[in-house]
């Protein structure tokens, strides 16, 4: 399938992107938001479809979007995602809700949009796309920052304890390797938020009583993420509580599903995180007619090229009277949704899924990373051992290092003696190989430069 953009570039075509067949329109829209240098660094994936304009790049829904793509073989694309989300951390390990370009745009220090991108960086990490140690560690700072001894996160910039933020960490803790922070997380989740047939959005932090809120998304949060295969416990008749809440039951927008319980409007993305929910509950037919809605009678799937010659993605949302959000409002999210449900991608494959292994850094630049490993040999300890073997060097005896010193001194001098010593006879056997043909590691120095101009 051609990309529809206007002067797509190779660079994606040839190395970032495996075949695309036709049916993969949210594949080829999810790429064509991200940037190849132009207007932001090479990695970032706005939230819709951007031209050059780069002012709508928010960590949270990128790393949905990034995950997807790396579930899907896109390698390349998810990994640079994810050096762009590793440039713009904050110092203190978050990241902001929203950057333009690399600059970011609101720092409200809000946990789902650092809970995420851990999420999508760790699963980079431990897959080996990518190291993203040093990055990693700071967040996971931030995060235990915010812990309380509950077992729960703070929103961040809000002190309540938010179902959501708490339901990606789990799987956040687990790809960490802090696995009695994610089994707390656990816990938690299971003896306070019950609410009967769903659980509560949020809990306030000075009682944890139940916060007020229609009911949405966030209160299935956790069974969409599949938190089960972790030993959350699902409310009983969840489902159906979605169901009766959300979805339209009658009328041409059928199986369409609603923003919130109480909303005019049908929102595909919000239905297809409704439809992960369901094939985790065991209600796949819901998540069927959702999809039937969607694809064949919503008319939000860009199936056809934009004014910029654009396919693929989802219209937000349309009302009852056929209303609809502007075209542009395609949101990378969505997108990302709509492939996990078609494509039976999960968030994680539960315990057996293998973590990250996080130790202190042997070399503080990753910049420097490569040229420092050609002459050192990193510990695999956390650092007590490469000091260990640095006070041994220097524990020798005086006399033996007196000696070393000698023998390399002869070293040293001995091919000096001889080359001066031969260096007036005609051209033999050179000791030095210097005068005819060159120094040996010269030649090879230069035909390394002359197959790299090649």
């Amino acid at each position: 399938m051609a990309l529809h953009k206007p002067g797509a570039s190779v660079w994606i075509c040839l190395v970032g992107v495996t075949a695309i067949a036709a049916q993969d329109l949210d594949v080829n829209y999810i790429l064509l938001c991200q940037s190849q240098g132009r207007g932001a660094p090479v990695g970032a994936i706005n939230n819709v479809y951007p031209g050059n304009d780069y002012s709508w790049i928010v960590p949270s829904e990128m790393a949905v979007a990034g995950y997807t793509l790396l579930s899907l073989g896109q390698v390349v694309p998810a990994r640079v995602a994810g050096d762009y989300l590793a440039a713009v951390q904050l110092p203190d390990g978050s990241w902001a809700d929203q950057y333009h370009g690399s600059a970011s745009m609101r720092a409200s220090g809000s946990t789902r949009y650092t809970v995420q991108p851990v999420m999508f960086m760790a699963a980079l990490h431990a897959r080996g796309v990518g190291s993203f140690s040093t990055v990693l560690k700071r967040a996971r700072s931030w995060l235990i920052s915010r812990s309380n001894p509950n077992g729960l996160l703070t929103g961040g910039d809000n002190p309540d304890f938010w179902l959501s933020d708490n339901a990606y960490a789990v799987v956040a803790w687990h790809r960490l390797g802090e696995f009695d922070r994610r089994d707390a997380a656990v816990r938690a989740i299971n003896q306070h938020f019950m609410a009967g047939d769903c659980w509560h959005q949020n809990l306030r932090s000075s009682d944890l009583s139940p916060g007020p809120g229609p009911f949405g998304w966030v209160h299935f949060a956790p069974a969409m993420l599949g938190l089960q295969a972790f030993g959350v416990t699902y409310p009983n008749g969840l489902a159906d509580r979605m169901r009766n809440s959300l979805v339209v039951g009658q009328g041409p927008d059928a199986g369409a599903v609603l923003d919130a319980e109480g909303s005019s409007k049908r929102m595909p993305g919000i239905g297809f995180q409704a439809s992960l929910a369901w094939r985790d509950l065991g209600a796949g037919q819901l998540a069927d007619s959702h999809r039937s809605w969607a694809e064949s009678k919503s008319g939000l799937w860009q199936t056809t090229p934009d004014v910029n010659g654009i396919s693929g993605g989802w219209v937000d949302w349309k009302l009852a009277d056929g209303t609809r959000a502007p075209a542009s409002q395609r949101f990378i999210d969505s997108s990302a949704y709509y492939l996990m449900v078609v494509r039976g991608i999960r968030f994680h494959q539960g315990t057996n899924e293998p973590a990250v292994v996080l130790t202190r850094d042997v070399y503080p630049a990753q910049l420097t990373l490569h040229t420092e490993r050609l002459f050192k040999k990193p510990s695999t300890a956390i650092g007590h051992e490469f000091a260990k073997n640095s006070e041994a060097s220097f524990a020798r005896p005086a006399l033996l290092n007196a000696v070393l010193m000698f023998a390399v001194g002869c070293c040293i001098l001995l091919p000096c003696l001889l080359y001066r010593q031969c260096s007036h006879k005609s051209n033999g056997i050179n000791l030095m190989r210097g005068v005819d043909t060159g120094s040996p590691h010269l030649a090879v120095l230069q035909r390394s430069q002359h197959e790299d101009l090649e």
